[in-house]
Protein backbone atom coordinates (compact mmCIF):
# COMPACT_ATOMS: atom_id res chain seq x y z
CA UNK A 1 0.00 0.00 0.00
CA UNK A 2 1.95 3.29 -1.18
CA UNK A 3 -0.36 5.48 1.25
CA UNK A 4 1.42 3.60 4.20
CA UNK A 5 4.69 3.54 2.60
CA UNK A 6 4.36 7.74 1.81
CA UNK A 7 3.08 7.75 5.66
CA UNK A 8 -0.23 8.75 4.60
CA UNK A 9 -2.64 8.65 7.73
CA UNK A 10 -5.87 6.47 7.33
CA UNK A 11 -7.83 9.85 6.98
CA UNK A 12 -6.17 10.65 4.21
CA UNK A 13 -6.27 7.25 2.59
CA UNK A 14 -10.03 7.26 3.07
CA UNK A 15 -10.28 10.57 0.77
CA UNK A 16 -8.18 9.06 -1.81
CA UNK A 17 -10.18 6.05 -1.44
CA UNK A 18 -13.43 7.89 -1.74
CA UNK A 19 -12.26 9.95 -4.98
CA UNK A 20 -10.44 7.04 -6.78
CA UNK A 21 -13.68 4.66 -6.01
CA UNK A 22 -16.49 7.21 -6.16
CA UNK A 23 -17.19 5.96 -2.36
CA UNK A 24 -19.41 7.32 0.05
CA UNK A 25 -17.29 8.98 3.11
CA UNK A 26 -18.42 5.91 5.46
CA UNK A 27 -17.55 3.23 2.90
CA UNK A 28 -14.20 4.82 2.07
CA UNK A 29 -13.33 5.23 6.03
CA UNK A 30 -14.17 1.34 6.20
CA UNK A 31 -12.02 -0.05 3.48
CA UNK A 32 -8.95 2.46 4.09
CA UNK A 33 -9.40 1.17 7.84
CA UNK A 34 -9.53 -2.26 6.72
CA UNK A 35 -7.16 -2.32 3.75
CA UNK A 36 -4.16 0.02 6.18
CA UNK A 37 -4.65 -2.56 9.24
CA UNK A 38 -4.51 -5.89 6.89
CA UNK A 39 -0.96 -4.76 5.59
CA UNK A 40 0.12 -3.74 8.78
CA UNK A 41 -1.17 -7.18 10.10
CA UNK A 42 0.70 -8.93 7.14
CA UNK A 43 3.75 -6.90 7.92
CA UNK A 44 3.58 -7.54 11.58
CA UNK A 45 3.67 -11.46 10.65
CA UNK A 46 6.18 -11.03 8.28
CA UNK A 47 8.41 -9.30 10.54
CA UNK A 48 8.04 -11.59 12.81
CA UNK A 49 9.01 -14.58 10.81
CA UNK A 50 12.30 -12.65 10.06
CA UNK A 51 13.00 -11.83 13.53
CA UNK A 52 13.21 -15.92 14.47
CA UNK A 53 9.58 -15.45 16.75
CA UNK A 54 9.02 -18.75 17.64
CA UNK A 55 5.63 -18.20 19.19
CA UNK A 56 2.53 -16.07 18.31
CA UNK A 57 -1.05 -15.23 20.59
CA UNK A 58 -4.18 -12.94 19.84
CA UNK A 59 -4.94 -9.68 21.38
CA UNK A 60 -8.12 -8.24 20.87
CA UNK A 61 -9.44 -4.66 20.57
CA UNK A 62 -12.46 -2.56 21.41
CA UNK A 63 -15.53 -3.39 20.24
CA UNK A 64 -14.21 -6.94 19.41
CA UNK A 65 -16.50 -9.77 18.08
CA UNK A 66 -17.13 -12.87 20.66
CA UNK A 67 -15.06 -15.22 18.38
CA UNK A 68 -12.31 -12.73 18.17
CA UNK A 69 -12.93 -12.31 22.80
CA UNK A 70 -12.49 -16.44 22.73
CA UNK A 71 -9.69 -16.53 20.42
CA UNK A 72 -7.79 -14.15 23.21
CA UNK A 73 -8.86 -16.29 26.10
CA UNK A 74 -7.75 -19.08 23.93
CA UNK A 75 -4.40 -18.30 23.17
CA UNK A 76 -3.28 -16.06 25.89
CA UNK A 77 -2.72 -19.42 27.76
CA UNK A 78 -1.54 -21.44 24.96
CA UNK A 79 0.24 -19.77 22.52
CA UNK A 80 0.97 -21.27 19.54
CA UNK A 81 3.43 -21.76 16.80
CA UNK A 82 4.55 -18.72 14.19
CA UNK A 83 3.78 -21.21 11.02
CA UNK A 84 0.40 -22.58 12.94
CA UNK A 85 -2.91 -21.05 12.36
CA UNK A 86 -5.36 -19.54 15.12
CA UNK A 87 -9.21 -20.93 15.39
CA UNK A 88 -11.07 -17.98 15.05
CA UNK A 89 -14.90 -18.68 15.03
CA UNK A 90 -15.00 -20.88 11.86
CA UNK A 91 -12.11 -19.62 10.62
CA UNK A 92 -8.47 -20.61 10.69
CA UNK A 93 -6.30 -17.49 10.32
CA UNK A 94 -2.22 -16.97 10.30
CA UNK A 95 -3.03 -13.27 12.00
CA UNK A 96 -5.97 -10.92 12.76
CA UNK A 97 -7.16 -9.86 9.01
CA UNK A 98 -5.58 -12.55 7.26
CA UNK A 99 -7.09 -12.18 3.86
CA UNK A 100 -7.25 -15.32 3.23
CA UNK A 101 -9.82 -15.49 5.76
CA UNK A 102 -13.79 -15.22 5.28
CA UNK A 103 -15.02 -11.39 5.17
CA UNK A 104 -17.15 -11.78 8.87
CA UNK A 105 -13.74 -12.50 10.74
CA UNK A 106 -11.60 -9.85 9.11
CA UNK A 107 -13.36 -7.02 7.96
CA UNK A 108 -13.47 -4.33 10.79
CA UNK A 109 -11.21 -6.55 12.95
CA UNK A 110 -9.14 -4.31 15.32
CA UNK A 111 -6.82 -7.31 17.10
CA UNK A 112 -3.14 -7.59 16.69
CA UNK A 113 -1.02 -11.02 16.61
CA UNK A 114 1.82 -10.66 19.70
CA UNK A 115 4.82 -12.21 19.78
CA UNK A 116 5.12 -14.99 22.52
CA UNK A 117 7.90 -17.42 23.79
CA UNK A 118 6.41 -21.06 23.33
CA UNK A 119 6.43 -23.17 26.30
CA UNK A 120 9.78 -25.64 26.77
CA UNK A 121 8.71 -29.47 25.98
CA UNK A 122 9.78 -31.53 28.78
Amino acid sequence: MRGLDKGDTVTQLSSRVGRVLGETQQRANAIARNEAGQAVSTGRFLASAAAGVSGKGWLHGRNARPSHVEAQRDYARAPIALDDRFSVGSARLMFPRDPSGPADEIINCNCVMVPRRLAKKG
